[in-house]
């Protein structure tokens, strides 16, 4: 267990930020700001914004947006963000992919990927799951060319999202398919390698609850890190299960509705989108020393 320190992050507006996102350069964090609090069920009624604030001086950039966001993931150099979402509630969800340059708010957009997409460690392919009729392929597309592959297939009804691994070899797969007639869901995280497609699964659980997330990597690659739900609708805890074999661990961490988490480079600091320990508004929290030292 985990004895690591939880904090709010001083933000302007709070309860209308989500969506953290740390830089690779560990200097920046990107996140959305919404003009309504972010559990409205009208994404788009109010303007939202991308920010880029220092992590030195805590001086923001704020470009406009008017996404309804899904998920943020930087680009390898740190001078440019991706955005996953629509911009419409009428529009298909890859509708609202874009590319924001970090300094300018220039954008541009990105061609025939879906949700979840995410840059390889080198920044020139992208892998993404495509929602089909027939399944749930995860593609690989090569961003100078447009040239696409497919490395691996999911069941679609198991709702999966995925993550990849700071060297750029493995995905890190979480299926969580709805609730059962018991009430209760069956959710596996597995990884694929991004060369071969070949699989293996991490570790099982049950979770009671609809609700998707995605995991991702620690800063070394060793660990993919997951919240679960623990008791009834809003208790959450932050887990951990190695890649290279072992039991699952609670990382000590009770938070409320952590859908979203963004572990930062150097590896002593997490930030998430919560409604914090008391369900107020929802904010950015970040724990620090969250793993354990290596032996």
């Amino acid at each position: 267990m985990s004895d690591a320190p939880i904090r709010k992050m001083n933000l302007p507006f709070e309860g209308r930020n989500y969506c953290p996102e740390f830089s690779p350069d560990g200097k920046k964090i990107a996140f959305v700001r919404g003009s309504l609090p972010e559990r409205s069920t009208n994404y788009l009624k109010g303007p939202n914004f991308l920010c880029i604030r220092s992590l030195e001086d805590g001086q923001e950039k704020v470009f406009p947006l008017n996404h309804h966001v899904f998920d943020l993931r930087w680009s390898q150099d740190s001078s440019s963000v991706m955005v996953s979402g629509r911009r419409g509630r009428g529009e298909k969800p890859d509708a609202g992919r874009l590319v924001m340059d970090a300094n300018t708010g220039e954008i541009s957009r990105i061609k025939r990927s879906s949700l979840s997409a995410k840059w390889s460690a080198g920044g020139k392919a992208l892998f993404y799951l495509q929602y089909l009729d027939s399944g749930c392929p995860i593609i690989s597309q090569n961003i100078e060319t447009g040239k696409t592959k497919e490395i691996h297939r999911i069941d679609r009804k198991n709702r999966p999202n995925l993550t990849i691994s700071p060297d750029g070899k493995w995905l890190a797969v979480i299926e969580q398919p709805m609730k059962n007639p018991s009430g209760k869901s069956e959710r596996s995280i597995k990884v694929i390698s991004t060369e071969s497609g070949e699989s293996r699964v991490l570790c099982r659980f049950e979770d009671d609850s609809n609700h998707m997330v995605t995991p991702r990597w620690s800063a070394d690659g060793r660990f993919v890190i997951y919240p679960r739900l623990q008791r009834g609708d809003e208790d959450w805890e932050l887990w951990r299960v190695p890649l290279n074999g072992g039991q699952p661990k609670q990382m000590g961490i009770s938070i409320t509705r952590a859908y979203t988490i963004s572990p930062h480079p150097d590896g002593r600091l997490i930030a998430f989108t919560s409604q914090g320990l008391n369900q107020r508004p929802p904010g950015i929290w970040v724990m620090e020393n969250f793993l354990p030292d290596e032996k």
